[in-house]
């Protein structure tokens, strides 16, 4: 596992490292580069994301359960998530199906709703799985450094 971190001159851009530990730091990490994505608005990147994310409905579909927002159980990231816009969340009104259709059809319509939907979805994959998402995206911004400077960013091993 590497850490990531990357700085560009596009829209003052900037990813922060994959934090090492627990799934909800992963899943963190995760939220806040979807994010970053989404607004960037890159056909490429979007592409590549939405090529990934459905090559995994079956999976993501098989892992998502319903939490009661009222209790214990509420997914704590979404409670950290940086933007107050999003404070407020009842995970029983996600639809699976609609989330993944909006976001590989219609990626430019991602809206922070969505995103703590897909991360209802995705908080119950196990730690392996983490990974495997973690290094997807680090490959993602590999490529995206690519295209925007003309180099691979860096990765600095752990």
């Amino acid at each position: 596992m590497h850490l990531f971190e990357t700085e560009m001159g596009l829209n003052n851009l900037y990813v922060p490292k994959f934090l090492l530990g627990s799934p909800v730091n992963k899943f963190y990490e995760f939220k806040t580069l979807l994010e970053t994505l989404a607004s960037q608005r890159d056909d490429q990147i979007l592409d590549k994301f939405r090529r990934w994310i459905n090559s995994q409905p079956a999976l993501i579909r098989s892992k998502y359960t319903e939490y009661d927002a009222a209790s214990n159980e509420t997914i704590p990231l979404f409670k950290r998530f940086r933007q107050q816009k999003i404070a407020e969340y009842s995970p029983k009104t996600a639809e699976i199906d609609t989330n993944l259709n909006l976001i590989i059809t219609n990626p430019y319509l991602v809206a922070v709703d969505k995103i703590k939907k897909l991360f209802t979805i995705l908080n119950n994959l196990p730690d392996e799985q983490c990974d495997e998402i973690a290094e997807a995206w680090r490959q993602i911004r590999i490529q995206y450094a690519k295209t925007i400077v003309g180099k691979p960013s860096m990765d600095k091993p752990n």
